[in-house]
């Protein structure tokens, strides 16, 4: 698949910053394809063998779903103040702690996990959520940049390749449980790994100090600076929650099945492998959309695309939900991960129209997509312990026939507002 990622020449204008010399478009963009990838093959590991820490740990539905909260509320405070780091020192030393931190604590996780230390699990689940929050930051941030200085649409196969990370990890950790490697090892490998190739691959993203200036998007195309009023009145515009809630019902259906499909597979009677299998159905799906879905995005609408994904989604989830009835629960677990995987994407395309505010706009939408990862262990652990798991995977369903039916709000500014 060729990509043409740079723009076409424009003739010398003494007023356009110069680019720097040494940025080569192509090699920043498959940096960030890496750099993704390495996000989902480490959020993937976790997710495989969450039945095996539920029961080292000695957690029911509702412990194991506020354990769970612990990740996501470290990756909403890297959200927090993630735009003061990036202002300061740039995406690509953001991003070198990130991948180091957040492997370090993942080792810590996995021999807190393996000793049955649930007060130390936690500690090293919040570290590990919050630099692993921090790197999904810096990720996004540089994804709508690279994509706005390509004409075309780089966001879904930048999305895809944190889809396919998904994937291997998924697909790794079926085979490590399979062949009983202990989860203390599992992770230890992953955490290398993700460190070693991490870090490599940050020297080919751009060096930059400053989040919201002209020169930090690359593009050399002047442009007015955001005030911190205007950064500040983008959580008052009724475009940028909407598709931002938007953005929470698929990406909550998205976590709920990364946190919870494998342990419903297994307590509706499915062995653990299998359980890991139904999740790699999951993430091929994802991965698969989102690599190939930058073609579908540019010939459909978004309204009329975003509807279509939440109903494939909600019909995903519906059958893995009657998996007792029908035996039909991968079918499902396809469905599901398909219908979930453009929906993010789409929001933070439309989110990134206008390059004055995209920063802060992305930064509200990565504080409704961390809420709803936070939302996925308590208050869905809560609901399965209450009525079922069954009851909990149905909030997502419930939540995309809102975000179908409000779809209209995802057309694009009108060019008087960009």
């Amino acid at each position: 698949m060729k990509w043409q990622i740079d723009p076409p020449p424009q003739p010398y204008d003494e007023t356009v910053p110069p680019q720097p010399t040494h940025l080569n478009r192509t090699r920043w963009f498959i940096a960030l394809v890496v750099t993704f990838a390495l996000n989902g093959i480490f959020f993937a590991t976790w997710v495989s063998r969450t039945p095996e820490t539920e029961e080292k740990l000695g957690l029911t539905t509702g412990t194991y779903g506020i354990f769970a909260m612990v990740l996501g509320f470290g990756a909403l405070l890297s959200v927090i103040f993630g735009a003061r780091l990036l202002a300061r020192f740039g995406s690509r030393r953001v991003l070198v702690v990130a991948f180091v931190g957040m492997s370090v604590f993942f080792a810590l996780t996995g021999s807190a996990i393996s000793a049955g230390n649930l007060p130390f699990a936690v500690l090293s689940n919040l570290g590990m959520g919050l630099f692993f929050g921090m790197s999904n930051f810096a990720n996004n941030i540089e994804a709508t940049d690279v994509d706005r200085a390509s004409p075309r649409s780089l966001l879904p196969p930048l999305h895809g390749s944190y889809s396919a990370g998904l994937l291997v990890g998924s697909g790794l950790g079926a085979l490590a449980i399979s062949g009983d490697m202990p989860l203390w090892l599992d992770f230890d490998v992953i955490a290398v790994v993700t460190a070693l190739v991490g870090v490599i691959a940050t020297r080919f993203i751009p060096k930059d100090g400053n989040l919201h200036t002209p020169a930090h998007d690359h593009t050399g195309t002047p442009a007015p600076v955001a005030t911190k009023a205007q950064r500040r009145a983008v959580w008052r515009e009724p475009r940028t929650l909407g598709l931002s809630g938007i953005a929470l019902a698929f990406v909550l259906a998205e976590y709920a099945a990364a946190t919870w499909l494998p342990i419903f597979l297994v307590s509706g009677g499915m062995t653990p492998e299998e359980g890991a299998i139904g999740f790699t159905c999951f993430a091929v799906a994802m991965a698969a959309g989102r690599l190939f879905g930058g073609f579908v995005v540019e010939r459909v609408s978004r309204p009329v695309l975003l509807t279509c994904l939440s109903i494939v989604c909600i019909v995903g989830i519906v059958l893995v939900m009657m998996m007792s009835i029908l035996p039909l629960a991968f079918l499902g677990a396809t469905l599901w991960g398909l219908g979930a995987s453009l929906g993010y994407p789409l929001v933070s395309a439309a989110l990134a129209e206008d390059p004055l505010l995209s920063p802060a706009r992305t930064r509200v939408l990565l504080v409704f997509m961390n809420t709803a990862i936070l939302s996925v262990g308590p208050a869905l652990g809560a609901v399965g312990q209450a009525g079922g798991l069954i009851a909990a995977i149905a909030i997502p369903a419930v939540l995309l026939v809102g975000a179908g039916s409000a779809s209209r709000i995802a057309r694009p500014l009108s060019p008087a507002l960009t």
